[in-house]
């Protein structure tokens, strides 16, 4: 009736997006330990950005790109 109030779920209901953004997490996760082991990083930051991606996923590993530039091969 007009008396109920809309509930809202803090988790969507779709099992593919939840599935779908676990995924996202995990491949940045893995693509940022990739890109790191050619960076000159010290180990508790390489620690840090691996934690970052795994919690904020994608925007995350998009920043560890911009901010922590490679090694070149003839270095």
């Amino acid at each position: 009736g007009c008396g109920r109030r809309p509930r809202f779920a803090l988790l969507p209901r779709v099992p593919a997006l939840l599935g779908a953004g676990i995924t996202l997490l995990v491949l940045s996760t893995v693509a940022a330990g990739l890109w790191l082991r050619r960076a000159r990083v010290t180990a508790a930051r390489r620690r840090l950005w691996l934690a970052m991606c795994a919690l904020v996923g994608l925007p995350a590993f998009l920043s560890m790109i911009c901010l922590e530039p490679r090694r070149s091969r003839c270095d």
